[in-house]
């Protein structure tokens, strides 16, 4: 598999996976709202966050040949002995693009927290404890 979309599919996968535990988090403190609605209200929500963290991934997917070869296959890398930090990472390339998406999502929930002000005032506005 191309590097570019393993990074692309780690990035959404780690997304994914954040704003899931993020909205069942948040949800679980309120439990009169179930959780898919608590999804629906964080996704429509964060949907600005999204669209930074997909600029962030672009912007990634840009420069990283400046940092890294990403020609460079698992396999070419598997049977060195000593590899180095950006070997590693080429090697670890599903891992990394993970932990990449779901950084980015944590960044923008940190700076702007939506989704869970919108399950907060849902909560509120239909007096739900």
């Amino acid at each position: 598999m191309n590097n570019y979309v393993i990074i692309a599919i780690g990035w959404f996968l780690g997304q994914l996976g954040y704003a899931a535990v993020s909205a069942y988090i948040i949800q679980r403190k309120v439990p009169g709202i179930d959780y898919p609605k608590a999804l629906r209200l964080y996704f429509t929500n964060e949907v600005g966050s999204f669209a930074m963290a997909f600029a962030a991934l672009l912007i990634v997917m840009f420069i990283i040949p400046d940092f890294i070869d990403v020609k460079v296959t698992r396999a070419d890398l598997l049977d060195k002995e000593k590899l180095t930090l950006k070997e590693k990472i080429v090697v670890f390339f599903r891992t990394a693009s993970v932990a990449f998406g779901a950084f980015c999502q944590h960044l923008i929930y940190l700076a702007f927290r939506k989704g869970k002000r919108a399950i907060e005032e849902y909560a509120k506005k239909n007096n739900i404890e």
